[in-house]
């Protein structure tokens, strides 16, 4: 891991009044944005680094104040652009997970003391109680929400690429 690596989070979605504030929608449906310094947005074939001068919360989303940013259109110059930080910025110790890191994992199930490879991760979604794992199943057209819950996940191996859960029917099987 090294200082410069990034972690994508959001996308900007829409300006927020006259001064140059830009709504953050949050990959992982966070209402804050934290004490993130600086932030690399790409998009349009371009990457660029802002500093981050405020963060404020309006109508349960945050809003972003990025240095050069002064206006509602240099604002809206802004928009869709993806919204990364600073590895080094999001994670408490390098033992952490982030969500992003979870994305792409082989998902293995543990039914009854068997291992079994059943889907890999494409999606952390939340929707208020816990947050859940979105498996692209094997041999299916559709995916199964698994909650991210200490009783239900095992193992998170980064070294070998692969999450191990607990095989819940009612989470994984199609007519459950």
């Amino acid at each position: 891991m090294t200082d410069t690596e990034w972690i994508e989070i959001g996308v900007l979605t829409r300006v927020h009044g006259l001064k140059g504030g830009i709504f953050l929608r949050a990959n992982d449906r966070r209402s804050e944005f934290g004490d993130y310094s600086k932030v690399l947005l790409t998009g349009r074939g371009e990457a660029r680094e802002f500093t981050v001068t405020q963060t404020y919360v309006s109508a349960g989303q945050p809003v972003l104040v990025l240095n050069g940013v002064q206006s509602r259109e240099a604002a809206e110059g802004l928009l869709q652009c993806h919204v990364s930080i600073l590895r080094s910025e999001a994670a408490d110790d390098e033992s952490d997970v982030l969500v992003g890191d979870l994305i792409g994992l082989k998902v293995m199930a543990n039914n009854q003391g068997e291992l079994s490879d059943i889907g890999e991760i494409v999606s952390v979604v939340d929707f208020g109680a816990q947050e859940n794992i979105e498996i692209k199943m094997h041999g299916r057209k559709t995916t199964a929400l698994y909650p991210m819950m200490d009783e239900y996940v095992k193992e998170i191996d980064m070294d070998a690429g692969t999450i191990t859960i607990i095989y819940i029917p009612e989470f994984l099987e199609e007519n459950a």
